[in-house]
């Protein structure tokens, strides 16, 4: 189990990184990438939760070292994960609360995204304004792709 703790961090970090290199090649499925990875880190930190449940309560914190910075003499300063009861509870608060935040956002997105375009391509009298800033503020509007006569005041 203990080498599930270095998933824990690497799992994000991956997502993130294909997010970051994808751009905008993943505009479809990049929502959908970022849900499954902040539920992958959910359900890594739900089987770490069941293994810390089924040990006593001395043996509940899990030290893992992931490298040896500074070994000087005596004196070494290492790269550890620590996870314990208190850092487990937060790893499923925050992955947990964020996978919930995801699959909201995607799904609103979706819907609204569908409603604004059936609403443009069924509506004739669609407005749009276009507005700049200027002594006067002044604004543009088109309706049904006509440019008004004039521009008006804001």
């Amino acid at each position: 189990m203990e080498n599930l703790i270095g998933l824990l961090v690497l799992v994000p970090l991956v997502g993130a990184g294909a997010l970051l290199c994808g751009g905008r090649r993943l505009d479809r499925s990049g929502p959908w990438l970022g849900t499954l990875v902040a539920a992958v880190s959910f359900a890594l930190g739900a089987v770490l939760f069941a293994d810390m449940l089924g040990r006593s309560g001395d043996e509940r914190t899990l030290d893992v070292t992931v490298f040896s910075w500074v070994p000087v003499g005596g004196f070494r300063a290492d790269a550890n994960f620590h996870l314990d009861q208190l850092s487990m509870t937060f790893v499923l608060l925050i992955t947990g609360v964020g996978t919930l935040i995801h699959l909201y956002s995607v799904a609103t997105w979706r819907t609204t995204s569908a409603a604004a375009a059936s609403s443009v391509t069924s509506t004739s009298s669609w407005r749009r304004c276009c507005c700049w800033s200027s002594p006067a503020t002044t604004c543009c509007c088109t309706s049904a792709g006509r440019a008004s006569a004039s521009p008006r005041t804001c």
